[in-house]
């Protein structure tokens, strides 16, 4: 959830205005790699450090911090302006661990609110974008982090034990997209992860292509979805 969180959020943020939207997600680099995972929240001063010493030039930077001692755990959220290092709104929620839908849905509509109205961003829509329903949050928040893992696993320098259970992962994908249909995100989530696992697991990719396929021709999204993700699919041919 640590990481699965600021990924949805940035997703959310991302098809929901004009903002440009990138997820830093910390990582050790030295040895073989893996992610950071702190025991307290970072200052704001830590936390403008790290954004700054990287190439990407924002305004501003969303914080998040989880606190699991407890069911529900808490999410504190901080908006910071990267000039001064402002704290320009703070949120937080409560997200219950065995069912964290409505709430982190509920943040996601608080943090673009704040977004557009507080910081002045325009909003925007995309139709075809829409997150399963609330009850199957939990599993789309694991498929989205478990993306992060798959192309973290394919970095120069990664172990090769870093990444488990690559099967799972793909099935994980499958299974979500046979109980949503016709949900475009789903549907691209899986596809994105085949290509990245296609580039360090080929042969776990190829046990699925027809399951793939099988789900593109009897359960088809609707145009111009289909055409697009078949493009995609594409390209674990080549």
């Amino acid at each position: 959830m640590s990481r699965a969180l600021p990924l949805f959020l940035a997703e959310q943020v991302s098809f929901a205005s004009e903002a440009n939207v990138q997820a830093f997600i910390p990582w050790i680099s030295e040895g073989s790699g893996g992610f950071v995972l702190s025991g307290v929240a970072w200052t704001d001063s830590d936390a403008l450090e790290y954004v700054r010493r990287s190439e990407t030039k924002t305004k501003y930077l969303v914080v998040t911090h989880l606190t699991t001692r407890s069911d529900p755990w808490t999410v504190d959220l901080r908006v910071l302006q990267t000039s001064n290092g402002e704290c320009v709104a703070e949120l937080q929620s409560f997200v219950a661990q065995s069912i964290p839908g409505e709430p982190v849905i509920e943040l996601s509509r608080r943090l673009t609110d704040l977004i557009t109205e507080q910081l002045h961003v325009k909003r925007a829509g995309i139709p075809l974008y829409q997150v399963p329903d609330t009850a199957h949050l939990s599993n789309y928040l694991i498929r989205l982090e478990q993306l992060l893992v798959v192309r973290c696993a394919g970095m120069e320098g990664v172990a090769r034990g870093f990444l488990h259970g690559e099967r799972e992962i793909i099935d994980g994908n499958l299974q979500l997209c046979l109980a949503f249909p016709s949900n475009v995100a789903a549907r691209i989530l899986l596809v994105q992860t085949l290509l990245a696992m296609n580039k360090i697991k080929p042969e776990v990719v190829r046990e699925f292509i027809e399951k793939i396929a099988m789900l593109q021709k009897e359960k088809p999204l609707a145009e111009p979805a289909q055409s697009i993700v078949q493009e995609m699919l594409s390209e674990l041919s080549q």
